[in-house]
């Protein structure tokens, strides 16, 4: 369960600049022939999840957060895309606008990232939420209908206020039904009239007549004609329910009545158990479904509280078609229904389908094939990869999410290096010890892996021998220091000089950072939290958001500033930071010399010690390119507007996360595997 929790957290508060894809859809396409030798995919799944549009199972999707079905085609949000899904089973992606026939309103959420939620009445009438007001689709914009500034004050249009807004659900009046604060329901009427229903803004738990109830976590809110008003208690896993026709009482309806379950127990109303919820909804018979993570349950009128399809895993997020309980889900995001009785689900990597008899099946996109299992080459799985570096001819791969470091032989031969797979900071040898999610890693020369654990915000040092020690960190923050003084942020990535100094970025404090070898932490360029991006010397210099690094021969070190769509470089130990190749702020796929080079949203890079050559992945276009040491730039692989890992003629690249080089070959960890090319 705690692996659960940690992939949603990773996932739903990554930057949105982090993903593949979302700039590429926009954009030229720029397809460019391979010469070198066929990609191929070495160990693990590369395959799964990325942007491809095309027939359902051949399409591939990332992260689909909200879907609709409306006349048989299915319209769903693909972290900031807008995608389609017609009768005729075909994908495809939409222009990012507020369609007619679609309550998902990508260029809004796009514009504002305060808006939390979309929604459409039966009128047709087109709302977006934010924390604090609601805004209506006027035809051609958005504009203020309800709420302006926080506050707690009924009335009407801009007059009203509210303090924290979760969801919305519509009547067939066209009323809207707020949760706010998590203590109050709201109620607007079509003229923007604003009332409090039910609860209060004293947190508690109670049932009774409108203001009289208490809600202490109330979030999800869905209505079922002809007048009730389901509300989730996150505070207390449970639903109450409002009779909207008897003076808005509140009663409890399914879950704990006091204390809460965090659990999956099906039952009849308070001998029903949840976990935490992720969305709820109400079907055209009066059913409530809600999603429990990785579990799809019904509730009936009568609090018979029933699990469709799926089940919380005991250890990894899988993918399994199957009936029921048999049947698998990685993270239920969303789901609507058809008119025949089906349901889709917004599933991680996927839409599946869910028949009334709990058949399910993958719809639309490829499920990647995770988990945790040492194999040979495709066999082995993976649950999440984001480091991968090179030693003496084998590859050592960050599982983030198993908490292992796994090491695969020139031969794709997959073994455990370090780690139990248990969640820790336990210092031991090989499996003695103990990971938190480790995410970056990098040798130095005496052939030792430093790994930065991402969760425990510490630095590990393994030996060659397997012997994992801890050198510094251990809290949050940006604070320079030695050992466990120092502190450590979101670490994009890390590489070692040759004596034995540690380099790292910190994306989110936007500096770049120097660990010695006796564990002193120290910040040698960038400003924390100064995310303005400057040429300059040290701490003078200033860093949009930098992810990748490396080191040439000459001990110069680059940087890739994904949000400034640049690749700085930074003389060691002078600390003089200029641009190398491309145009602060300016994005594009343009090969070129220097300045007039553009990438977009660079993230891992790697050198070829070799010939000095820089590789570095484009991620917001999926475009692999070369940078020589003149900074001549050119695209040696991928095409811009297909985000996917794919083989064969004409390969193309997805969500890449790293890279390194062992004996002539670049290795490329993507998504729940590592692949493989001949060196361009």
């Amino acid at each position: 369960m705690r692996n659960l929790i940690f992939i949603m957290i990773i996932l739903i508060t990554t930057p949105a600049q982090s993903f593949m894809g979302m700039t590429a859809m926009r954009l030229g396409k720029k397809a460019v022939a391979v010469v070198a030798g066929a990609l191929e995919f070495f160990v693990g799944d590369p395959d799964g999840i990325g942007y491809l549009d095309g027939y359902r199972t051949t399409a591939r999707v990332f992260f689909p957060m909200k879907i609709k079905v409306n006349s048989g085609e299915i319209f769903f949000q693909d972290l900031a895309l807008s995608r389609k899904v017609d009768t005729a089973g075909n994908v495809s992606t939409l222009s990012g606008t507020f369609t007619a026939d679609s309550d998902i309103a990508m260029s809004s959420l796009s514009a504002n990232p305060e808006v939390t939620m979309t929604g459409e009445d039966f009128a047709g009438n087109k709302y977006l939420l934010t924390s604090y007001s609601i805004l209506k689709y006027d035809g051609s914009t958005f504009m203020p209908f309800v709420g302006s500034i926080p506050g707690t004050a009924d009335g009407t249009g801009t007059s009203a206020s509210f303090t924290s807004l979760s969801e919305m659900t519509f009547d067939s009046a066209n009323n809207i039904y707020v949760t706010d604060n998590g203590t109050r329901v709201r109620k607007i009427t079509p003229a923007g009239v604003v009332t409090t229903i039910a609860g209060s803004t004293t947190a508690g738990n109670a049932v009774g007549v409108g203001t009289a109830a208490r809600f202490a976590g109330a979030k999800f809110i869905a209505f079922a004609a002809p007048n009730y008003l389901y509300v989730y208690d996150e505070a207390y896993t449970h639903i109450k329910r409002i009779d909207l026709a008897s003076s808005n009482t509140v009663s409890h309806f399914a879950g704990p009545t006091t204390t809460p379950g965090f659990s999956i127990v099906d039952g009849t109303g308070a001998a029903a158990r949840f976990m935490v919820m992720m969305k709820m909804k109400v079907d055209p018979s009066g059913n409530l479904f809600v999603t429990n993570y990785t579990v799809l349950r019904k509730i009936t009128p009568g609090a018979v509280v029933t699990t469709v399809a799926g089940r919380i895993p005991t250890s990894n997020l899988a993918y399994k078609d199957g009936t029921g309980t048999a049947a698998e889900f990685g993270l239920i995001q969303d789901f609507d229904f058809d008119t025949n009785g089906d349901i889709y689900v917004a599933d991680f990597g996927a839409i599946r389908k869910v028949t009334s008899a709990g058949v399910v099946t993958t719809f639309v996109g490829h499920p990647p094939n995770r988990g945790m299992l040492n194999a040979n080459g495709t066999a082995a799985k993976f649950l999440d990869i984001n480091s991968i570096a090179a030693i003496g001819g084998n590859i050592y791969i960050a599982d983030t999410m198993n908490n292992l470091i796994r090491r695969s032989n020139s031969s794709g031969v997959v073994t455990t290096f370090a780690g139990s797979g248990d969640s820790g900071s336990d210092n031991g040898t090989g499996s003695a010890a103990t990971f938190d999610g480790p995410y970056s890693m990098t040798f130095d020369n005496s052939g030792n892996l430093y790994v930065y654990d991402s969760v425990s915000y510490r630095m590990r040092k393994i030996s060659p021998s397997a012997v994992v020690s801890t050198i510094a960190g251990g809290a949050e923050g940006s604070a320079d220091g030695t050992g466990a003084a120092a502190q450590f942020g979101s670490v994009g990535s890390m590489i070692a000089d040759s004596a034995g100094n540690i380099y790292l970025t910190m994306t989110d404090y936007c500096v770049v950072r120097k660990i010695t070898s006796a564990g002193v932490v120290s910040t040698i360029a960038g400003v924390a939290s100064d995310c303005s991006p400057t040429n300059g010397t040290g701490t003078a210099a200033k860093f949009g958001n930098p992810k990748g690094l490396a080191i040439d021969s000459s001990g110069n070190l680059f940087i890739s500033d994904s949000w400034d769509h640049t690749i700085k470089k930074m003389t060691l130990p002078g600390g003089v930071v200029t641009t190398f190749a491309g145009s602060s702020g300016a994005a594009g796929i343009n090969d070129g010399t220097g300045a007039s080079a553009r990438f977009t949203e660079p993230g891992a890079m790697v050198i070829d010690p070799a010939t000095n050559n820089l590789y570095v992945f484009d991620s917001g276009s999926g475009l692999l390119r070369k940078i020589t040491p003149a900074g001549v730039v050119t695209t040696v692989l991928g095409t811009s507007n297909v985000i996917k890992n794919q083989t064969g003629a004409t390969p193309t690249l997805g969500m890449v996360t790293s890279m390194t080089i062992s004996g002539g070959k670049l290795y490329l960890a993507a998504n729940y595997g590592v692949m493989r090319i001949n060196l361009p």
